[in-house]
């Protein structure tokens, strides 16, 4: 025999097809106007105050960053830029850890436009 479908049965999977679609367009969306490889959220947000590329040091919101060589540094035209992309006045968001010294240590950083709101902490939090 053939399973009978109820219209109840049929708005069920319309409605769970509807979230699917909803939660993948929710996923996809990103920050507004940022290329696809930026995340929804950082876990620091900040401007860059100094830089000392020498011993890959970045002091970001009054917090000195050490940058590892292999860090990717995003930006909107690049996927792959280099430590020196980040200046004074840049504002950055990245994912960072400490280690057992606590000195934090940059894992990646992706340049933000000034006027751009991101969620979770502002760059007022950080200071």
């Amino acid at each position: 025999m053939f399973p009978i479908k109820t219209p109840s049965t049929h708005f069920t999977r319309l409605g769970i097809l509807g979230l699917l679609f909803l939660a993948v367009q929710l996923h996809a969306a990103g920050l507004p106007g940022m290329p696809d490889y930026y995340p929804d959220q950082f876990d620091y947000v900040g401007q860059v105050q100094r830089m000392d590329l020498a011993n890959r040091h970045v002091v970001i919101s009054d917090q000195l960053v050490i940058v590892p060589d292999d860090t990717p540094i995003f930006s909107q035209q690049s996927e792959s830029e280099l430590l020196s992309r980040l200046y004074p006045g840049t504002r950055v968001g990245y994912s960072a850890s400490f280690d057992a010294r606590g000195r934090l240590y940059m894992r990646a950083a992706w340049v933000i436009p000034q006027t751009l709101r991101v969620p979770g902490k502002s760059d007022e939090e950080e200071r």
